[in-house]
């Protein structure tokens, strides 16, 4: 069984291999055939940065005309004054950057890379997107994304005074705590040590936060699953999800992505309805949903839905599918608006 680790394109890229990274030529075809297929919302990112794609942006540009609502995950190393102008231009709904320490060497010892100034370029270039933002007068949602490790834990006050020291701050709206997680093995941080950074988050962090625009989002969701065995055996949200493989493969979630029993189709010989009334997508789902969720990475992409979908079964299995009609309606009714997707802002992120 293929994975992105065996592959290797976790630990290095090469662009010259189009089973690891798109041509033009197939990221054009996929995004066109998803737009064809009715897809509104596509997220760019990548089993890495996704900026090192020499036409990550005039893909972004490629989905926009298309008629799709687009956002961003970037580790923000190789923004510029240019891309970050380009990227503005196409309005996307959010862009959300992630951060791996709060100083040079902390950077380095979690990327494991030589790269001696990359924790002093992230954060110039959250200036840069932050001050451009405002100067267009952009409604993008930015985000910061500081990922909870052992490494990266002692230096989240140096982060916090550099975001803090910002002359347009006042353009972020948010910054997120999420712990890491190892999505190849079941073996996972300590819990007890993960709470205590959490802990100390929200006792002492946040308060430097407050009087100021930047929302603290403090991921407990996550981190209390994160030992955690699923209170779920079955994966009913396999079937929403799909991932754009570098051929133009789909698979069906991210977690699956490279390998082949989990295939349901490929675009450039179908067109995304063809797949998923197909066959193959509904032998793949039917067999997902007969397996034990169990063997599945902790925290992966459908957890959150699988949770919901799971209380829903017990609720019809104690005769109370009423709750969840009346739950419905109160999503609707109470739900935030927006235009591009129906519900809130953070369902368009994980």
């Amino acid at each position: 069984m293929e994975t992105k680790q065996e592959k290797g394109s976790w630990l290095r890229n090469n662009l010259a291999n189009p089973e690891l990274h798109m041509t033009g030529g197939i990221m054009k075809l996929t995004l066109d055939k998803l737009a064809e297929g009715g897809v509104r919302n596509i997220l760019f990112t990548g089993g890495g940065e996704p900026l090192m794609h020499p036409l990550a942006i005039e893909a972004m540009e490629h989905a926009k005309r298309n008629g799709n609502v687009i956002a961003l995950y970037t580790n923000g190393r190789l923004l510029n004054k240019r891309r970050i102008g380009r990227i503005l231009e196409l309005d996307p709904l959010f862009v959300r950057i992630s951060v791996y320490g709060g100083n040079q060497e902390t950077v380095a010892r979690y990327t494991q890379t030589s790269d001696i100034h990359s924790f002093e370029a992230v954060i110039r270039n959250i200036a840069a997107m932050a001050e451009e933002k405002g100067r267009v007068g952009s409604k993008m949602n930015l985000g910061l994304s500081y990922l909870i490790h052992p490494i990266t834990a002692g230096t989240i006050d140096e982060f916090a005074d550099a975001i803090l020291r910002l002359e347009h701050m006042d353009q972020i709206d948010y910054i997120r705590f999420t712990p890491a997680v190892n999505y190849s093995s079941g073996r996972q941080h300590d819990q007890k040590s993960m709470e205590q950074i959490f802990q100390n988050i929200e006792a002492n962090v946040a308060k430097r936060f407050e009087g100021t625009p930047i929302k603290l989002k403090l991921y407990y969701h996550r981190l209390q699953e994160l030992n955690r065995q699923k209170s779920y055996t079955q994966c009913r949200a396999s079937g929403w999800f799909v991932e754009v493989g570098p051929t133009g493969d789909l698979f069906l979630c991210c977690e699956t992505h490279f390998k082949p029993e989990y295939r349901i189709g490929d675009l450039k010989t179908q067109s995304l309805d063809e797949i998923w009334r197909s066959d193959l997508r509904k032998s793949v789902i039917a067999r997902v949903n007969n397996s034990s969720c169990h063997t599945c990475p902790t925290l992966c992409k459908p957890n959150e839905l699988n949770k919901i979908f799971d209380d829903v079964e017990q609720f019809r299995d104690a005769g109370e599918i009423g709750r969840v009609e009346r739950w419905a309606k109160d999503l609707i009714r109470y739900g935030v608006e927006c235009g591009y997707c129906p519900g809130k802002l953070d369902d368009f992120q994980s």
